[in-house]
């Protein structure tokens, strides 16, 4: 693992959001699952975007934090689960960023020493060229 590789423990507040869903792998589906969610809600830009992909379902899902009823427009409404998590952010111009998300979930595992296998691995957008992904822990 690189040294690098800042991690913290941290605790999340449930997030309520509406997702869009695709099914594949993430790193195929996930541009087409954002440009579906901008297309039903409008803008994302300064707006909380989240992504999560699902093993056992081969579902990505993009998603954005649920600012009014008004962002619903009829997509399918969750909640992203709180709880603790181990966190890094990592910073680059995308496409590039993107492409390292994979692989540093992948070092994330390795280092958990505590792995919460019911919750979701979760993608927060923070800026354009930073991402925080959060693994979850017990």
């Amino acid at each position: 693992m690189p040294t690098d590789l800042k991690l913290e423990r941290v605790t999340l507040e449930p997030v309520p959001v509406v997702v869009v869903v695709e099914k594949g792998p993430p790193h195929e589906v996930a541009p087409r699952a954002f440009e579906r969610l901008e297309a039903a809600v409008g803008s994302l830009s300064d707006r909380k975007l989240y992504g999560y992909y699902s093993p056992f379902t081969r579902e990505y899902k993009a998603c954005v934090a649920l600012a009014s009823d008004a962002d619903a427009k009829g997509l399918e409404r969750e909640t992203l689960p709180g709880g603790r998590y181990l966190r890094t952010r990592i910073t680059g111009e995308p496409p590039k960023l993107y492409a390292r998300i994979a692989p540093i979930f992948d070092q994330m595992v390795l280092a958990a020493d505590t792995k919460d296998f019911e919750r979701p691995w979760i993608e927060f957008y923070a800026a354009p060229d930073e991402v925080q992904l959060l693994v979850p822990i017990l």
